[in-house]
């Protein structure tokens, strides 16, 4: 299939070349516009129907892996009260939102400052009429506020490894720009946003930067149950823990990212509040 496609994609690149030789027109991006535009992949998932925008193979493998990929999630997620607030740090395409939204009636924000996939993101929640339901905060959570560098692991949309860095850390990435990061604190406290009931938070190793200042929410009785992707060797494992006993939440289970088979350290942990 790969050899076919490339073959037929070189010889629309030679039709490209003489149109722009001879009309200067790039007929390329007449190609991929026609294209996007049909590149919806319409799912029945539990007798609901939820159409995805899926522009390349990282979103396509999404879309098809839609329940199988993270079954904890959801599972959990449809755990949920109806009618509640629920906070999805590190959105990516916003499938676990729309599919609370779907299922449980939700309110969701959605914390997604990665521009790549912010796209995908924004479209899916139209191609599903949730643009009422779900909002969209397109900058990071982090320890302090301030503009802080955020590094794309690939530089494609619906991408994944993409986090908040210091100026010293690591930089492998295919992208890398500033960006406004800010605490959960300085959010609440000014009341810009609403307290949730539920949080996820899938944000490749800064979970407990983006904790450790949101004690306003931590404390809050609203706050039910949070589902945390945590790397069981980070040097920053026993400190969370220690966070989420600090203020009542012990951990439910915990889930093996199944799509990961190469990071078996990292794992899906579910915190609820015990009064």
């Amino acid at each position: 299939m790969k050899k076919i496609a490339l073959i037929i994609f070189y010889f629309i690149k030679l039709v490209h070349n003489f149109f722009l030789k001879l009309f200067k027109k790039n007929l390329l991006i007449y190609f991929k516009e026609h294209f996007e535009k049909n590149l919806i992949t319409n799912l029945n998932i539990k007798d609901k129907n939820i159409s995805l925008f899926t522009p390349n193979h990282s979103s396509f493998w999404r879309a098809n892996q839609f329940l199988t990929r993270e079954p904890d999630t959801i599972e959990w997620i449809e755990s949920f009260n109806e009618n509640t607030n629920f906070w999805d740090i590190g959105a990516c395409v916003g499938q676990f939102s729309i599919f609370s939204c779907k299922f449980k009636n939700t309110d969701v924000l959605c914390f997604e400052p990665s521009t790549s996939n912010l796209r995908i993101l924004s479209r899916n929640i139209f191609l599903n009429n949730l643009q009422n339901k779900i909002k969209i905060l397109p900058i990071a959570l982090n320890d302090h506020d301030d503009f802080s560098l955020f590094n794309e692991h690939k530089f494609v949309e619906a991408g994944a490894l993409n986090t908040v860095v210091r100026d010293d850390e690591n930089k492998d990435c295919e992208n890398q720009y500033n960006i406004f990061s800010i605490t959960i604190n300085t959010l609440v406290t000014k009341h810009l946003i609403k307290k949730p009931n539920y949080i996820k938070i899938d944000v490749d190793g800064k979970e407990y930067d983006i904790l450790k200042n949101a004690n306003e929410i931590l404390k809050s009785n609203e706050l039910e149950s949070l589902l945390i992707e945590i790397d069981t060797k980070s040097k920053d494992y026993n400190n969370l823990f220690s966070l989420m006993n600090k203020f009542g939440f012990k951990e439910d289970k915990s889930y093996e990212k199944k799509m990961n088979k190469n990071y078996r350290e990292i794992r899906n942990f579910i915190f609820r509040r015990y009064k």
